[in-house]
């Protein structure tokens, strides 16, 4: 099975081309049966532009996951949520989560003002997986 691990949609993340369903349209015509939507997550980022709930942040982080997964399902595609987190305190180092999702994440409020160590241990108590998301990038 092709799974694509780490997936921008332009919804959500700035760097981001394609919205949701041109995204699932792409992978569905590259032969993927699975994606993981990994939209960006920190604090200067386009999600936070109000002045709203910590909640309602992760509901618009979460955004282009769930329209992801509403055009997977009419695609016959898997789609999964996950984020690409970057700590305040570390410009330019970006790590992958997985496992913690909109059902979690609103429980562990802005996880990117916490060291990456304290992020971890409420990650290792979810059971999320945190990946380094650039290991060979130069900053």
């Amino acid at each position: 099975m092709l799974l694509e691990t780490h997936s921008h949609t332009s919804t959500v993340s700035p760097c981001g081309k394609l919205n949701p369903q041109e995204l699932i349209h792409a992978y569905q015509n590259a032969g993927y049966r699975g994606i993981v939507i990994t939209d960006h997550l920190f604090e200067s980022g386009p999600i936070f532009d109000a002045d709203i709930s910590w909640k309602e942040k992760c509901d618009r982080l979460f955004e282009g996951y769930r329209l992801a997964a509403e055009a997977g399902k009419a695609a016959g595609i898997h789609v999964y949520p996950a984020f690409e987190l970057r700590f305040t305190y570390m410009p330019g180092c970006d790590f992958l989560v997985y496992g913690m999702g909109p059902d979690i994440l609103p429980s562990i409020p802005e996880p990117y003002k916490m060291t990456l160590e304290e992020f971890r241990r409420a990650a290792d108590r979810e059971g999320a997986l945190i990946v380094q998301a650039h290991p060979f990038r130069s900053y």
